[in-house]
């Protein structure tokens, strides 16, 4: 389900954005689970966000590394 919802926000961009413009904007964020003993922080568990800048959609997304 994230994924569709991922490729139809990144459509919706795509089709605002103007033939001239070089490329899509969008504002990314992503970071790795915290887990482990303080020295080592080894999780195969994320998250990412992101936000065009066009429609303002928000794609959230985890993933596990496997």
């Amino acid at each position: 389900m994230a994924n569709a919802s991922c490729k139809r926000n990144l459509a919706n961009e795509v089709a605002l954005t103007d033939s001239h413009e070089d490329g899509i904007v969008v504002s990314f964020d992503g970071a790795w689970q915290k887990r482990g003993t303080g020295r080592a922080y080894n999780s195969l568990t994320c998250h990412a966000s992101l936000i065009g800048n066009k429609t303002g959609r928000k794609s959230i997304n985890s993933c596990d590394g496997q």
